[in-house]
């Protein structure tokens, strides 16, 4: 079933949800060259609770994990962040001496890829899953100075996996992206 939230609540989070929630019942049901997103836009607030401004370029990465925390805040009971957005990744490191050093998992629900040099997001995801060496590691089970071996794996994934395509560089030489 279809659950309708309330347009004039006196919670900001609530509003803002409800307007995106318009924008794509009007996607869904009205067949027009676009849609508006103006009450949604204008529904947007920084943590501070200060509007977002249109005009200042903002972190699309950090605007996400704003708009799911506001998701968090409204679904107190459920956890509907958890179970639509977020994977997992496992990352092994390796000894070339002595072998296993430690797995961890690492939790994500936005995925950041490289763009530049890449011709397909299934090329750029497989530079993120490629073998990496961390040099001058100090192992403390065989006691010598070697290089570790990265490796990387997805071990979950979300219904719904945001990915973000990071199409900016930062040249430290020239301070310019």
């Amino acid at each position: 079933s279809s659950i309708r939230l309330p347009s004039d609540s006196n919670s900001p989070s609530l509003n803002s949800l409800s307007a995106l929630q318009d924008v794509f019942n009007d996607l869904s049901y009205v067949f027009r060259p676009f849609v508006s997103a103006r009450r949604w836009i204008q529904c947007q607030q920084t943590p501070d609770g200060k509007a977002i401004d249109v005009d200042k370029q903002e972190d699309a990465h950090e605007y996400l994990n704003i708009f799911l925390q506001q998701i968090e805040s409204i679904c107190e009971t459920a956890d509907v962040v958890h179970d639509l957005f977020e994977s997992a990744m496992r990352i092994q490191l390796k000894c070339p001496d002595c072998g296993v050093i430690g797995n961890s998992q690492e939790v994500f629900n936005c995925l950041s890829v490289d763009v530049k040099g890449f011709d397909s997001l299934e090329e750029s995801l497989d530079r993120l899953l490629e073998i990496e060496d961390i040099e001058s590691y100090h192992c403390e089970k065989c006691r010598k100075l070697v290089t570790l071996k990265k490796m990387s794996s997805f071990s979950h994934f979300a219904p719904y996996l945001f990915v973000h395509l990071k199409r900016f560089q930062f040249d430290p030489h020239r301070m310019q992206r």
